[in-house]
């Protein structure tokens, strides 16, 4: 049994396995098994018949352990669930084959995902086996026989060994201190099944952002002039976008990060190319969207495929959440990503998500500048403050008034 070495309901399952002879691994995003021990009270290990640090750290990082994890099994059970679970079921249909069991009735994630969240993300269901059951019996009996019919059909090899490719803590040097500083925007988007006008949309949306950024920075605070376009791998899309982002009234510095090898160079049309090294799968490309997205001030989102629900996952997971903007284009199941964020994370609110949507790239440059005017608008009780009454101590009263936290 395999799980993400964290607390709740995993924790207790590898006890129960562990009591039945099992072998249990924990793949924690601590670095060390001090550490690991640490976050669990000073019993970390004890459970854990073997340990495999991933090292990727908190926030983003608790998503980045997911990769190896997925590409460890092959199959994942899910009861409940938030953005942590979100993430293990995104990361395990990266896989090439694998078997999903949700258990239903438990809520969250696990309830979520026959309807809201699989059938839009572009799984190859002639290499996955689903099954869905309020018992654990039939559940894990349905899940086995699914296992057998996979290694049966060649989709899996038992006797082969696993590569787990295990990311750590990402580079930080992507960017420098300076373009940090800056506006940072990220596009989630390639997608086979785009239809021409969807991909149209997503690069006009590109090519209004040059224009807007300047605005949006001023309303963010930022008066560096440096503005970035950071996107995942090369497509004939992605290409479409670097040439949209490097032309108009503000051209940007455009990033492409890809998880293959390769030599950190600029690219024929101008943009910087980083390879991380990860390989060509497409666990690869679960783990490399954590550095896609790991500065974006704002992300657009335009398509649910599962390699940019990815790029959610990690999100999710960020600190400092930023703008999410999303285009309900309708090939690639952009208008389903806001209902699927609701689910996940249990709350209708687009204010509490920090999600803003529309239907034309017009629409969306608009809500993502008001979303930013909203964010930096003065607290009502900033409101107060005045030459004659302009202390903390003043403000405090001033806040405790309006009943504010």
């Amino acid at each position: 049994m395999g799980h993400g070495g964290g607390h709740g309901l995993p924790r207790e399952a590898e006890k129960e396995a562990l009591l039945n002879n099992g072998v249990t691994i924990a793949f924690t995003a601590a670095s060390s098994v001090e550490s690991h021990e640490a976050a669990h009270g000073g019993d970390g290990g004890v459970d854990s018949t073997h340990l495999v640090l991933v090292g990727s750290g908190s926030g983003m990082g608790s998503i980045v352990r997911e990769g190896p994890m997925a590409a460890a099994s092959a199959a994942g059970i899910y009861v409940n669930g938030g953005s942590g679970t979100f993430g293990e079921l995104i990361a395990l249909v990266h896989n090439d084959a694998g078997v999903i069991g949700l258990t239903k009735g438990t809520g969250g994630v696990a309830d979520a995902a026959y309807e809201k969240i699989l059938p839009f993300i572009g799984v190859d269901w002639s290499s996955f086996k689903l099954y869905i059951d309020d018992s654990p019996e039939r559940l894990t009996g349905g899940m086995t026989r699914g296992i057998e019919t996979l290694v049966a059909m060649g989709k899996l090899s038992p006797n082969r060994p696993r590569v787990v490719q295990s990311p750590g803590k990402g580079r930080d040097d992507i960017l420098t201190f300076q373009e940090k500083r800056g506006m940072v925007a990220t596009f989630l988007a390639d997608d086979p099944r785009a239809t021409e006008e969807d991909k149209a949309a997503t690069v006009e949306l590109a090519r209004l952002w040059v224009d807007s950024s300047p605005r949006v920075a001023r309303i963010n605070k930022i008066w560096s002039d440096k503005s970035t376009v950071v996107l995942p791998e090369r497509s004939a899309l992605i290409s479409a976008l670097v040439r949209a982002s490097s032309t108009g009234t503000d051209p940007q510095k455009v990033v492409v990060i890809s998880p293959k090898a390769g030599s950190d160079d600029a690219g024929a049309d101008g943009a910087q190319e980083i390879f991380l090294g990860y390989g060509d799968a497409k666990q690869a490309k679960f783990s490399a969207t954590r550095e896609v997205v790991q500065d974006a001030n704002v992300v657009f989102i335009t398509s649910a495929h599962m390699h940019n629900l990815a790029g959610l996952a990690h999100l999710m997971r960020r600190k400092d959440r930023p703008v999410i903007a999303v285009l309900r284009n309708k090939s690639t199941f952009g208008h389903k990503i806001v209902e699927m964020m609701q689910a996940i994370e249990g709350t209708t609110s687009l204010e509490t998500l920090n999600v803003v949507v529309a239907d034309t790239p017009a629409d969306l440059i608009q809500a993502v500048e008001d979303r930013f005017k909203s964010l930096n608008a003065p607290k009502p009780w900033e409101r107060f403050k005045s030459d004659e009454s302009d202390s903390r101590e003043e403000l405090y009263k001033a806040r405790d008034k309006l009943g504010l936290d």
